[in-house]
């Protein structure tokens, strides 16, 4: 029986911004959220971010090639990829399956055709690491009622 285990994503976050404190190197994460409420189609996007968390990497790390993936539901059709490359410094001790790698992708404005929902994939290298889903959805706006 084997005891491999493959690496994966624990989680998935959408923000509007990511800030990496110095010195302790925690994220702060800004205005999180799972929809876009989008009053037209197509819709462009404004900047924001997708926090992935990998775990079960193990061992001596040198670097990871890894991508953020927007995909349309049911085609496969790819709205916005994101390329991301972290290096680890030579000193650093190996990973263990406790450990949580935070890779937050800046997403720039992309372009979604139509409402619906959507999938994010994580891949490391190519493999596919986890997904979720992401909704954009058309609302109309209400008129204002005017006072008495």
């Amino acid at each position: 029986m084997s005891t491999y285990e493959p690496a994966l994503t624990q989680g998935i976050i959408f923000s509007d911004l990511v800030i990496r404190e110095n010195g302790t190197g925690k994220l702060s994460l800004i205005n999180c959220f799972n929809t876009f409420n989008v009053q037209k189609f197509p819709f462009r996007t404004p900047p924001h971010y997708i926090v992935s968390l990998i775990t079960n990497l193990k061992g001596k790390i040198d670097e990871l090639n890894v991508t953020a993936r927007i995909e349309m539901q049911g085609t496969g059709h790819v709205v916005a990829s994101v390329p991301g490359h972290m290096k680890f410094h030579p000193d650093s001790r190996p990973l263990s399956d406790n450990d949580i790698i935070e890779i937050p992708f800046p997403v720039k404005s992309y372009t979604v055709p139509e409402p619906g929902k959507y999938t994010v994939v994580i891949l490391l290298n190519s493999e596919e690491l986890g997904r979720r889903p992401i909704v954009f959805q058309q609302v109309v706006a209400k008129p204002s009622k005017k006072g008495n």
